[in-house]
């Protein structure tokens, strides 16, 4: 172990340099502390390391609210040793280096200020081999037993004292005033039971059902819906800001889930227009269907998204998309480019992957403005909207 000073954040801790000179990124840390460093990774001109032991303290460090919360605890959070206001800070200058090329675009972040704890709707843990709910320990696959999760809804406290499936894949859903579990083999399956919270199975399938500025969703148990409780209101009034007062006689979602963006397009913006979403689940097309049943003018396609051809135009174009956390693939961007569209409006849960499809589709569109989203307190990870229009 060696004692370094921290200099500035950086993603996956704060960014040091050893006494040969080699960088290393410091989890556990606050720029401006020293720390005594355990060196748990090594690359040829890299490092990676925990904090053991604080030796100048910044004032930003609070305890953790989590019993579970520490260097080789459970893996979920990365930031519950800083208070808010520094978290904030930290990302801040995290989404600068993410995105350096569009500094001048960047508004500052929208947070949760009020709901930095309890705010997850869905969670995805898996059993020990006592069947107890457990997360991955940090930097492994083993598994750690947890008691509660001070960041998910409180309702599903019964569940971190159930019984589960042995080695099971759980996710907990807690969208409606009916939490209840999916759970499968492993993440990956697509077959699954419902259980309740006390780790019985139900027989009968559990719909969701979520309001978002007064518009009525269907969730069903395998479809995507965003985790903080807020998340679905925040994104949807950026993009309903992005689109306030222009009309467009065709607009698109790719990535579309459960009809989220379009159902507030229609509704809540007004924009009449021809939709086509796009989708590659089952469910949550499904879902789409009947969330946006009462509208006429939609049509749905189900495959993948890089399969996907556009139409001729017909006047003036939305793009609404919002890929996982991989990006665009390149036959999806390829496509993009080769049509015109008045807007593209890009929701983005990672700011490298955000940040690569920028400097692609920037080649014919202007980034007009990136505003970074606080739904992911106590970790790393930011949401963000991007918005674009065609060069002059």
């Amino acid at each position: 172990m060696e004692e370094v000073e921290i200099l500035r954040p950086a993603s996956g801790g704060g960014v040091a340099r050893l006494e040969d000179g080699k960088t290393i990124f410091v989890r556990n840390s606050i720029d401006g502390e020293r720390v005594r460093v355990r060196i748990d990774r090594e690359r040829s001109k890299v490092a990676f390391g925990s904090a053991i032991e604080v030796i100048e303290t910044s004032k930003d460090r609070v305890t953790p609210k989590c019993l579970h919360y520490g260097v080789d605890e459970c893996g979920g959070c990365d930031l519950q040793h800083m208070n808010y206001a520094h978290q904030l800070q930290w990302k801040e200058a995290i989404v600068a280096s993410a995105l350096r090329k569009f500094s001048d675009v960047i508004a500052p972040i929208v947070s949760v200020e009020e709901d930095q704890l309890r705010f997850r709707t869905r969670i995805r843990l898996r059993s020990d081999e006592d069947g107890r709910a457990s997360f991955d320990r940090r930097h492994s696959n083993d598994p750690i037993a947890i008691d509660d999760c001070v960041i998910a809804d409180e309702r599903f406290s019964d569940a971190f004292r159930a019984t589960w499936p042995e080695n099971s894949s759980i996710e907990l859903r807690g969208l409606d005033e009916f939490p209840f579990a999916v759970v499968k083999e492993d993440a990956e399956s697509e077959e699954y039971m419902l259980f309740d919270l006390n780790g019985d199975e139900i027989e009968d399938e559990i719909v969701s059902q979520v309001t978002v500025n007064g518009q009525e969703y269907q969730v069903s148990a395998m479809s995507f819906w965003q985790s903080h409780r807020l998340a679905p209101q925040i994104i949807s009034d950026q993009v309903l800001t992005a689109t306030r007062g222009e009309h467009f006689d065709e607009i698109f979602e790719l990535y579309c889930g459960v009809g989220l963006l379009s159902k507030q397009l229609i509704y809540v913006g007004g924009i009449l227009g021809a939709y086509t979403l796009v989708e590659s689940s089952y469910d949550a097309l499904g879902d789409a269907d009947e969330n946006l049943s009462g509208y006429d003018d939609v049509e749905l396609v189900q495959g993948r998204v890089d399969r996907f051809k556009f139409p001729k135009g017909k006047g003036s174009r939305l793009l609404v998309m919002d890929p996982p956390r991989s990006g665009l693939d390149s036959k999806i961007t390829a496509e993009i480019l080769r049509h015109q569209f008045a807007k593209i409006i890009y929701v983005s849960c990672d700011g490298s992957t955000l940040n690569r499809d920028l400097e692609t589709l920037s080649e014919r569109y202007d980034v007009t403005s990136i505003t970074p989203l606080d739904l992911f307190p106590q970790t790393e990870h930011l949401e963000y909207v991007a918005v674009l229009e065609p060069k002059p």
